[in-house]
């Protein structure tokens, strides 16, 4: 009998710490997982916004172009000799730059945001697989004391 107590005091302190550093591992990979799809959000996020931001060049493009051929058509002319209808079109442009870099900018943002998310996730895994061999190495030394502490 006490062969048997033995054997499940040392099987339980190896189960333990097995379990344990299995669980740390498990951790660290579910949150590796978990960053890896931040950056490729990130990633989404900005393409997105270049996108948005492609458009908004293309319609800003489209505006000028209506005001040039309203200019023509008026017979007013875009040369320098019409500074009303060149202001205009370089004010025009100037927003559409704005809005592009806007876009640009809260895309970067974004992506920036997920790549921190990331990086605390990783943190958070690495943390994890650290406290399961702590623990593991916890569980292995409750086993010897257990062990210790039988009566054979």
């Amino acid at each position: 009998m006490a062969e048997l107590a033995v054997a499940a005091t040392i099987g339980s302190a190896i189960f333990g710490v097995g379990s344990a550093l299995y669980q740390g591992a498990m951790s660290k990979d579910a949150a590796e997982a978990a960053a890896r799809q931040d950056i490729r959000a990130g990633k989404n996020e900005f393409f997105a916004a270049q996108q948005v931001a492609k458009q908004r060049r293309l319609e800003g493009q489209l505006v000028l172009s209506r005001q040039q051929a309203a200019a023509a058509a008026s017979g007013a002319g875009t040369a320098g000799d019409a500074p009303t209808i060149t202001k205009i079109m370089a004010d025009t442009d100037a927003r559409m730059q704005y809005g592009i870099d806007s876009e640009i900018y809260a895309g970067r943002e974004r992506q920036y945001d997920y790549i921190e998310s990331a990086a605390a996730r990783r943190k958070t895994g690495q943390y994890n697989f650290i406290g399961g061999i702590l623990k593991g190495l916890g569980r292995g030394l409750d086993g010897i004391g257990d062990y210790a502490a039988l009566d054979i």
